[in-house]
């Protein structure tokens, strides 16, 4: 076989990418827009030792389970992985996914909970990262290949009319990216142009940009052009101070959704110290503080503190404060005994000292939040000797893709 080649075969089985598998004499074929039970006709696109990478020429037999999806780049822009697919079958693919991946890698079951939906599977993104080649889009399915983006169905409806603004009235001569983040409790948006050196601010179309907040990024700098260098956002009862760099969840209203499940199964009651771990700025925190005794807060991003700390003040919560630092060399030096630890690293998840630092602690609880459920079964298998899972919560928080965030409840063995 070669590239180009076209096979006709039956679709046995999704991947954790959301794509199609099938077989074919010894290889083992990935096919994206493809679901269980179709028989499809592809073209070869890649093959590597056993594997093939394929995609659609034309479906034999649709699944009932198929949609037809609303977003015209579907197939070739790499943001949305399951349009094709009505969402019931998304939220049950994502809590299958969840289960398997704790089988096969952490070797436990019967311990992963219904997925919690997400009540708006379109427009409930707070954040886009636009690539600029001339044109502004994102890229290709596994490529970086350009895909210009006309609107997304993943952003508020104000999001797509300022990129049809800067796509229609600006020269994108020497910009790189270009960041939109907004606010839907304050209506207030911020832009901000990755640019390089050659970038001269006159490209930019003031006027048209008026009720946005614009700044420009050369390298680490960052320059003030129209409004602040800040957003607000309210989750639940507390006001979030968002900078450009600093993590915030990309769905405000699953965000809320995500924090009161820590919260529901944290077993506080106003006695216990909580360590909150890659706390960003402090969203976790301060919703477990008003059960809590004492949180502390450990982050590295020094952004992320200072908002963090702002916060904490805007909203008049007194038993929190915050370090800056790595959190396992952190760990090792703080004197603070907490009685439930909350985690929510990044995608890689917690490394080596983190874990070790987490069971020297040894804290009676610990919740794990995660948005990647390969990492999260990783880090489980290597807490196994000290802490039990008692309950792994799926929430749908980025509908249309394979991603799923988890929340994860350890107890002390």
């Amino acid at each position: 076989m070669k590239l180009s080649d076209r096979l006709i075969v039956t679709i046995d089985a999704l991947d954790h990418q959301g794509r199609g598998i099938a077989h074919y004499n010894d290889f083992v074929i990935f096919v994206f827009d493809a679901l269980i039970g179709e028989k499809v006709e592809i073209e070869i696109t890649k093959i590597k030792k056993k594997i093939i990478e394929a995609k659609v020429i034309e479906i034999l037999n649709v699944s009932p389970e198929r949609v037809t999806s609303i977003c015209p780049y579907f197939k070739e822009c790499g943001g949305c992985d399951l349009l094709h697919m009505s969402y019931q079958k998304q939220l049950l693919y994502k809590e299958n996914k969840v289960r398997e991946i704790m089988k096969k890698f952490a070797h436990i079951e019967n311990v992963v909970e219904n997925i919690v939906p997400n009540d708006n599977v379109f427009g409930y993104r707070n954040k886009a990262v636009f690539q600029v080649k001339e044109k502004i889009g994102f890229f290709g399915k596994k490529s970086n290949e350009l895909v210009e983006i006309e609107k997304c169905f993943l952003l508020p409806d104000i999001m797509n009319e300022y990129l049809s603004i800067l796509r229609n009235n600006m020269n994108l001569d020497f910009v790189n990216q270009i960041m939109m983040r907004y606010s839907k409790s304050f209506q207030s948006l911020m832009i901000v142009f990755d640019v390089s050196k050659e970038f001269s601010n006159s490209q930019i179309p003031v006027k048209k940009l008026s009720k946005a907040s614009v700044l420009v990024k050369r390298k680490e700098d960052l320059e003030i052009i129209l409004g602040n260098d800040f957003l607000l956002e309210k989750v639940g009862d507390y006001t979030f101070k968002v900078s450009p760099n600093s993590f915030f969840q990309v769905n405000t209203k699953q965000m809320e959704r995500l924090y009161q499940i820590v919260l529901d199964h944290s077993g506080l009651t106003k006695n216990e110290n909580v360590l909150d771990l890659y706390c960003g700025t402090g969203t976790i925190g301060m919703f477990l503080s008003k059960k809590a005794k004492e949180v502390l807060g450990i982050e590295i991003n020094e952004s992320a503190v200072k908002d963090a700390l702002w916060n904490k003040k805007q909203n008049c919560i007194h038993n929190i404060n915050f370090k800056c630092g790595d959190t396992g060399s952190v760990l090792k030096e703080t004197l603070f005994k907490p009685d439930l630890i909350v985690v929510d690293p990044p995608r890689a998840g917690l490394d080596e000292l983190a874990i070790s630092q987490i069971k020297k602690i040894h804290a009676p609880k610990v919740i794990y939040v995660s948005c990647d459920p390969v990492t999260l079964a990783r880090d489980i298998k290597r807490l196994e000797q000290d802490y039990e899972v008692i309950t792994i919560i799926p929430v749908d928080m980025f509908s249309n893709t394979y991603h799923v965030e988890c929340v994860c409840v350890l107890n002390i063995r």
